[in-house]
């Protein structure tokens, strides 16, 4: 835990950003937001490492742009916002300081890939986790202008 409290905020500084791609099959069942169990067990030591770092997180969800229309998820904005919401709520499980957190829900509007093939419309389905180089104190309550 030493070594990531030095090593990470190292990497932000110097990088601003440190990216963390969860691909979409191996995190959440089809149509769902809920976490499969050996997903859990990564988003596990990922929020604990997290927890050594100050740094704002901002956690986003994305899709392909195969529309999707259940009850739960009327379109893919839900769905996308659903499953970054999922990560963010298992990180305050475990202690991720909510302040620090951010969800955004993009649905298929910033795809990595073509989504004309199979293989194109799997790497858009993901959830990426942003360890961004702002420090926490940033994104505090008391330190909203609009609250002054």
């Amino acid at each position: 835990a030493v070594l990531t409290a030095v090593i990470v905020p190292f990497l932000i500084l110097f990088f601003s950003v440190i990216v963390i791609r969860l691909a979409d099959n191996l995190v959440f069942p089809s149509a769902s937001a809920d976490i499969r169990p050996e997903a859990q067990r990564l988003l596990d030591v990922a929020a604990s490492v997290l927890n050594d770092v100050p740094h704002a997180i901002r956690v986003e969800g994305h899709t392909d742009d195969r529309s999707i229309a259940t009850l739960a998820f009327p379109s893919n904005w839900e769905l996308s916002a659903a499953r970054a919401a999922s990560v963010v709520r298992l990180f305050t499980q475990h202690g991720v300081a909510a302040q620090r957190l951010a969800v955004i829900g993009f649905a298929e509007q910033r795809p990595v890939q073509s989504n004309r093939t199979p293989t194109g419309r799997n790497a858009n389905r993901r959830v990426v986790v942003m360890i961004l180089g702002q420090e926490t104190s940033a994104l505090r309550a008391d330190a909203d202008p609009a609250r002054s």
